[in-house]
């Protein structure tokens, strides 16, 4: 399906309608309530790219439990939510979206570098706690680039049981995790952050002491992707926002590029690859995330992402709740369950911006593909993708 619509000042925009377009997994009864972005102060040109990303996170949505959102990480100017009680008053297990902050106080105390090569036994198990690895068997040692990229839960298990808790911590809060971003006139959740307690669980996203609400993890996202202000989010047209930094964070460059690297390898040859965002033509950064929601038998799906290409800069963040075959591969994923339909259209509101694969992440099908990797083993053992 092709669509007449084009907004020429907007062209990355795209990444937006790419990912929210791929999270149908199931469907529900549920109401929907949308966050009104007034038009007050924007451009024709502007409104129509708030109402068409709105409109587009919706229709994704559809009837699924969850919330996507949609942020300028240049200045925390909120483009889009959908069901923004879900993304700003509910906090729920980050899963493996937390593990390129694993990975980054990792490399902040010395504890590992670009080298660090470590290989995986399949599994991470410490004491009642036990997860699979949902990554193809056969790999090499990762280093930390492509353990993020593989989500491999061996890796960052047992780099949680090196790394300490204050300096964990102390990164997570840096990035805002276990405070309040002040949205919503300060009527956002906190999360959770426990100090003192050292729990390896924590370096993957699962456990009861670290919760995020997803307008945490995506102004997070939107601290990496900016070179580290960390923003408080603002709901309003393009011209009655002025950005506020609430903190300056302190990202070496090579720290950074390992992150990055390793969310741009999820979505080329990772746990994202079978999303098929590689193939929009826009340079996507992603990382999934799959755990168990603690407040019930059901699982969490989450797909955190941003673009960074001449034309700008997106962030969208994508949390599936409420039921047992929600997977962060999922909340990735081109439409199933008769939205594919929807895909091209969607994916044509806005032309893409041409980019590149850098040659690093041109792997074979063989040995880094994702065509080899089985199936998420959901029922048998918690997964944290």
């Amino acid at each position: 399906m092709a669509t007449t619509m084009r907004f020429s000042r907007a062209r990355f925009y795209c990444f937006a309608a790419v990912v929210v377009c791929g999270i149908a997994i199931w469907r529900g009864e549920v109401s929907r309530r949308l966050l009104p972005i007034a038009p007050g102060g924007n451009s024709n040109a502007e409104t129509e790219m708030d109402q068409a990303l709105q409109r587009a996170a919706a229709d994704a949505l559809g009837q699924q439990e969850g919330t996507i959102i949609v942020v300028d990480p240049q200045t925390g100017r909120v483009r889009a939510v959908v069901n923004p009680r879900i993304a700003f008053e509910n906090s729920y297990a980050p899963g493996s979206t937390i593990k390129p902050f694993t990975a980054l106080a990792a490399l902040r105390t010395g504890l590992i570098d670009k080298n660090s090569n470590t290989l995986c036994r399949e599994h991470y198990s410490r004491k009642d706690f036990h997860t699979v690895c949902a990554h193809p068997r056969d790999l090499p040692p990762f280093n930390p680039a492509e353990a993020i990229a593989y989500s491999c839960n061996y890796y960052f298990g047992s780099l949680g049981e090196r790394l300490s808790e204050e300096s964990l911590s102390d990164t997570l809060s840096s990035f805002g995790f276990g405070r309040q971003t002040t949205i919503n006139e300060g009527q956002d959740q906190a999360g959770k952050l426990l100090r003192g307690k050292s729990d390896p669980r924590n370096a993957l996203g699962e456990g009861d002491h670290l919760q995020a609400t997803p307008i945490q993890l995506i102004m997070a996202y939107s601290a990496l992707v900016n070179g580290g202000r960390l923003l408080a989010p603002r709901v309003g047209p393009l011209g009655n926002v002025q950005p506020s930094t609430r903190a300056r964070l302190e990202i070496a460059a090579e720290h950074r590029s390992i992150v990055l690297e390793g969310m741009r390898g999820a979505v080329v040859y990772g746990t994202a690859a079978h999303a098929g965002l590689n193939s929009s033509s826009l340079n996507i950064f992603g990382k999934t995330g799959t755990c168990t929601d603690g407040r019930s038998p059901t699982h969490l799906g989450w797909f955190g992402s941003f673009t960074d290409t001449s034309k700008g800069k997106l962030v969208v963040v994508v949390l599936l709740t409420g039921a047992q075959g929600v997977s962060g591969p999922a909340a990735a994923r081109p439409g199933t369950l008769g939205t594919t339909a929807r895909v091209p259209t969607l994916m044509n509101i806005w032309p893409a911006a041409s980019t590149r694969v850098p040659p690093s992440f041109r792997r074979t099908s063989s040995v880094f593909g994702a065509t080899n990797r089985p199936d998420p083993m959901i029922n048998s053992a918690p997964l944290v993708r």
